[in-house]
């Protein structure tokens, strides 16, 4: 059973830097659009992902922020 207003969508990568763009240099922030993306609708306001690190060159940490450049809880 799932919340009201929570959708399941197909999974899909919303960004893969193996394949569509240049890897994550430390300290580098990036930008993704998520709303309108791989199903996701435009008036989103929540998003539920699973974060994957695959090969890295050196030991970091990824953060995610929302539009607003809160930073989201851990």
């Amino acid at each position: 059973m799932t919340a009201p207003g929570l959708y399941t969508l197909t999974p899909c990568r919303l960004l893969d830097t193996r394949r569509d763009c240049l890897p994550l240099l430390a300290g580098e922030l990036r930008e993704v659009t998520v709303a309108g993306t791989c199903g996701v609708p435009e008036g989103a306001r929540v998003l539920v992902a699973n974060v994957t690190v695959v090969d890295p060159g050196t030991a970091g940490t990824i953060q995610m922020t929302a539009p607003q450049n809160e930073l989201l809880p851990p």
